[in-house]
C-alpha cells in the first residue's frame, strides 16, 4: 500500500470534518438572537463597498472555492455583494492554502468559477492562484497559462473549461500531483519534473484520460471525443478498461464510449514561405501546404513558447493577413490540424509588428533594367529609410525585403521570363513605418 497515498487520504478526512464543524457551529446566537464571536476561533471581517464571497475567499484564504463556505457559515446567500462597513465572521482555524498554481497571464475573456457553478464569480488576473475546485473558463478570446511550482506550465486554450481537481507539488513532496477535469475545449501543457520528485500528471474527461510524464501535449476535449497529440515524450490514454501509449509525433482520436483510436503521425512541421521582418496591417505571409491538413491554427504570442497568446485563428488557406496586433516582437506559430482534430509539429517564426502611419509619405518607385538586372530606387530624395519588398507574387505573401537610404536603391537579378513586383514603404522605427506606395511591375525581356 501506498504510505503517501494513505496519508493524503488521511489529511483530506482531516479537513473534511473540520469543514463540517465550524459549518456546524458557525453563525452562533445567544438567548437574543444577536450574533456573538468566538475569539479563540473566530475574528470579525469589516467588507469593503462592493466586496463578494468570491473576493473575500481569495483575499482571506486564496481560492474563490472558501468564499462559498464563508456564506455558508453565516448564513448569507453566496451571491450577495455588500456594501462597505458588513461584519463577517471567519474561522480563524482554517489555514490559507499552500498548493496552487499560478496565473502567469491571461487573454480576453476569462473568469473563474467556483466548481459545481455555472456563474462566473470573477475575472482571471495575472499573478492569481488558481486552487482545488477552481474551474477556468475562457471565453472564444480567452486565453490562460499557468504554471506549477515544479516549472510545469498549463495553457488553457479558447473556448475552454477546465477544472483543478487535485494538486499537491510541494518540494517537500514524493510526487508531484495533478490533475486536471476537462469540462470541454482545448489544453496544452509542458510538464516539467522537479529532481527528486516523480510525477502523476493527468487531465481527464468523463469519457477518457490523458496521463503523462515530462512530456509537451496538446489536448482537446468535446462531448463525443478526445483527441490527444504529443510532440515531445510519451502519453498514456485510458478509456474504459483500454491503454494507449503514444510516443512522440503521434496522436490518437477517443470517442466516446469506445477504446482509443489506433496511433496517427502527427502532421510535419510546414516552411514560411518568406521571412518578412516586419508585420504590419497591410502584409500577409504564406506557408507550404501540408498534406493532410485539413486547417492551419495560427498562433501569435509575446514569447517562444506560446504561453503569452495574443492572437489565434484558424485558415483553410496557407495565406494569411493579420487584423491589429500589439506592436512589438511576437513569434507566429502554424501548425497543421488533421481530420481527427490532431495539430501537427508547429512551424515558428519571429516577427516585428508594426503600426502603420496613414501621414508618411508613399514612396514611388522608379526602375531601369540591364543585363538582365532591375535596378529600383525611389524617384524622391528624402531623409528617410525604405524598405523595398521584391516578390513574385502580387499580394506579396512571399516577399524578399531589402533596407535602403533615401538616395540608393536595390537590385534583382531577373530570372527567364520572371514577372516581378515591387512595392515600398518608409520606416520610422523599429516600430512604425508607412504605408506602400504604387506597385510597379518589373519583366524580363
Amino acid at each position: 500500500m501506498d504510505v503517501s497515498f494513505l496519508t493524503r487520504r488521511f489529511c483530506r478526512l482531516l479537513f473534511a470534518v473540520a469543514i463540517l464543524s465550524f459549518t456546524a457551529s458557525g453563525q452562533a446566537n445567544d438567548s437574543s438572537g444577536e450574533r456573538f464571536v468566538d475569539s479563540s476561533i473566530e475574528r470579525i471581517l469589516v467588507t469593503g463597498e462592493g466586496d463578494t464571497f468570491p473576493t473575500l475567499g481569495v483575499n482571506v484564504f486564496g481560492t474563490v472555492g472558501m468564499g462559498r463556505l464563508l456564506a455558508e457559515y453565516n448564513s448569507i446567500p453566496f451571491d450577495t455583494v455588500f456594501e462597505a462597513g458588513t461584519e463577517i465572521i471567519v474561522p480563524t482555524h482554517l489555514q490559507s492554502k499552500k498548493n496552487y498554481a499560478t496565473v502567469a497571464y491571461v487573454k480576453g475573456n476569462s473568469v473563474v468559477h467556483v466548481a459545481g457553478s455555472n456563474v462566473a464569480v470573477m475575472p482571471i488576473e495575472t499573478g492569481q492562484r488558481i486552487y482545488t475546485t477552481d474551474v477556468i473558463v475562457t471565453d472564444n478570446d480567452g486565453f490562460v497559462s499557468v504554471t506549477l511550482s515544479n516549472g510545469s506550465v498549463i495553457n488553457v486554450q479558447p473556448e475552454s473549461r477546465a477544472v483543478l481537481a487535485e494538486l499537491s507539488c510541494m518540494p517537500r513532496d514524493s510526487e508531484c500531483a495533478f490533475l486536471m477535469d476537462s469540462q470541454g475545449g482545448s489544453v496544452s501543457a509542458d510538464v516539467q519534473t522537479r529532481e527528486g520528485q516523480t510525477n502523476r500528471f493527468l487531465i481527464k474527461t468523463p469519457y477518457a484520460s490523458a496521463a503523462v510524464r515530462g512530456t509537451v501535449f496538446d489536448f482537446d476535449a468535446s462531448p463525443d471525443a478526445l483527441s490527444v497529440g504529443v510532440t515531445e515524450g510519451q502519453v498514456a490514454v485510458t478509456a474504459g478498461e483500454s491503454d494507449l501509449s503514444l510516443p512522440t509525433g503521434f496522436g490518437s482520436r477517443t470517442e466516446a464510449g469506445k477504446a482509443p483510436g489506433e496511433p496517427v503521425a502527427l502532421l510535419e512541421q510546414t516552411a514560411f514561405q518568406t521571412p518578412l521582418s516586419r508585420i504590419g496591417e497591410e502584409d500577409k505571409i504564406a506557408w507550404d501546404t501540408l498534406p493532410g491538413a485539413r486547417v492551419y491554427q495560427l498562433a501569435v504570442s509575446g514569447d517562444i513558447a506560446g504561453t503569452q497568446e495574443i492572437y489565434r485563428e484558424n485558415s483553410t488557406t496557407t495565406v494569411h493577413s493579420f487584423r491589429k496586433l500589439p506592436v512589438g516582437e511576437a513569434y507566429l506559430s502554424v501548425r497543421g490540424v488533421d481530420r481527427n482534430d490532431l495539430k501537427g509539429f508547429p512551424a515558428v517564426q519571429k516577427m516585428n509588428i508594426v503600426a502603420v502611419d496613414e501621414t508618411l509619405p508613399r514612396p514611388v518607385l522608379k526602375q531601369s533594367v540591364e543585363d538582365g538586372v532591375v535596378h529600383v530606387s525611389t524617384e524622391e530624395r528624402t531623409d528617410q529609410l525604405h524598405e523595398l519588398q521584391f516578390s513574385q507574387r502580387e499580394d506579396f505573401a512571399a516577399a524578399v525585403a531589402v533596407d535602403v537610404p533615401s538616395d540608393g536603391g536595390a537590385s534583382h537579378q531577373l530570372q527567364n521570363s520572371e514577372r516581378l513586383y515591387v512595392r515600398g514603404r518608409v520606416i520610422v522605427d523599429d516600430s512604425t513605418v508607412g504605408a506602400y506606395g504604387p506597385v510597379i511591375l518589373v519583366e524580363a525581356d
